[in-house]
């Protein structure tokens, strides 16, 4: 009887055992995913062989759609990517699988063979980064952050900064590594992404390192609620709130309209014609053909010592509109002549303003200014949209191949004559080295 009290004393107390130590891993649990916060909601409920079958849809559908899957990334390679990660799946969370599945998609470089939506709702925290010709500063902050402002970023989280770009640069899209430049930045301030990438243990409490002047500090941010509203990758308007690097005074040209589509000014001084078109689109109550009939009649009644075409913040639209602006920049003798046509190009040149870029090559006198595009001359394009059936996640895939340029110049991005890449004092200055280039420009000694 005693020995019978004594199991049934043993097991009463494993019982609560139990039960303390169920308290206890979720309490646990509890701690780590208020500390993780990955917050992806349905992907939660996806099970081990749903994400199985969404890797073998993905890896089908890339196949059957892309329009050459293979030009970069070998079959086999591919093939051992998908393996893996179904291999992997049970021991990953909802959020690595997603990323991890941004990098096969990345591992195409096409930039227009992406990750449409991942399901999972980005966050931001309060810093904007620019990768600027000397590296990799805080452009512009909340003002809890004023002290970073201009600051060179050298590490973030557990990695320092090349670190951490290499490991962001494994799930970023893209033709060539000026890509990079314009899409690397925001992903290494979005706190899914470092968390899911291992930089940061906590999303919510993530660090920054930080130099200028030979002093070095940290700051910890946490994630905002609501980021800053941006056009064509330019803070649309700086919040009350935060603070920007560039001093005081007039912004200067490429900076003063990014929410417009196209624009242009006549500068009487240097007898300029400035022209900046940000989207191949028509936006309002006038087409971009119009635009450009306005644009024809300033340039054929002021003296013209000068015509810009800036298409540095340009990411592309629809390239059929582009014939009747070709057409008439080819026939005007007072704009298509060498040193004084010159077409402003940069790391957001992307698609149907890269297929304008190599019309602007191949008929034109005009001088490239500024960076490499975004893109390669020739490139994939026409992205077909799918959807994974299990998780949601939609995919576009290039279902085209664009060759405006003969084969033998198959370049990886079209390069300026004049270089003319943004530094960090650049920016701070109202400087903008692809204009002074311009008006520096001596065709005669050329």
């Amino acid at each position: 009887m005693a020995t019978f009290k004594a199991v049934c004393t043993l097991r009463f107390h494993s019982r609560w055992n139990l039960i303390v130590l169920l308290l206890l891993v979720s309490l646990a649990s509890f701690v780590t995913a208020s500390v993780g916060q990955e917050r992806i909601g349905p992907l939660d409920q996806v099970t081990v062989e749903q994400w199985r079958d969404d890797l073998s849809v993905l890896a089908q559908q890339m196949q059957a759609r892309h329009a050459n899957l293979y030009h970069t990334v070998s079959p086999s390679r591919f093939d051992l990517s998908i393996r893996n990660l179904k291999r992997r799946v049970p021991a990953l969370s909802p959020l690595k699988i997603v990323l991890e599945i941004e990098s096969i998609v990345a591992s195409v470089r096409d930039g227009h063979t992406r990750v449409m939506d991942n399901r999972i709702p980005f966050r931001r925290y309060p810093l904007r980064l620019y990768w600027y010709k000397d590296g990799l500063f805080v452009q512009s902050a909340q003002r809890n952050y004023a002290e970073a402002v201009g600051a060179r970023v050298t590490r973030i989280g557990k990695l320092s900064i090349d670190e951490a770009i290499s490991a962001v640069a494994d799930i970023v899209p893209r033709d060539n590594d000026f890509s990079l430049r314009e899409r690397v930045p925001w992903r290494l301030v979005t706190p899914e992404i470092l968390f899911g990438l291992g930089l940061v243990d906590n999303m919510e409490r993530a660090q920054y390192e930080l130099e200028r002047n030979g002093r070095r500090w940290s700051i910890e941010v946490a994630p905002l609620q609501q980021p800053p509203m941006e056009c064509q990758g330019v803070l649309r308007q700086l919040p009350s709130d935060w603070s920007d690097a560039r001093q005081p005074g007039t912004p200067p040209l490429w900076l003063r309209n990014p929410c417009e589509s196209y624009w242009f000014e006549y500068l009487p001084d240097s007898q300029t014609l400035y022209v900046q078109v940000n989207e191949v689109q028509n936006r309002g109550n006038v087409t971009l053909a119009q635009f450009f009939e306005r644009v024809f009649a300033v340039a054929e009644s002021r003296p013209l010592a000068r015509f810009v075409l800036d298409l540095r913040l340009n990411a592309g639209g629809n390239l059929d509109l582009l014939r009747p602006i070709m057409v008439g920049l080819i026939r005007r003798e007072n704009i298509n002549r060498r040193g004084k046509f010159f077409t402003i190009i940069g790391r957001r040149t992307f698609s149907a303003a890269q297929y304008w870029v190599d019309e602007l090559e191949k008929y034109t006198e005009t001088v490239f200014v500024g960076e490499p595009t975004a893109q390669a001359v020739n490139f994939y394009s026409d992205a077909e949209v799918f959807q994974l059936p299990h998780s949601g996640i939609r995919i576009g895939v290039s279902s085209l191949r664009w060759q405006p340029m003969p084969p033998w110049q198959d370049r990886l991005s079209t390069d300026p004559q004049i270089g003319a890449e943004l530094a960090s004092s650049d920016y701070a200055n109202n400087l903008d080295p692809a204009i002074n280039a311009i008006l520096r420009y001596d065709s005669a000694k050329r």
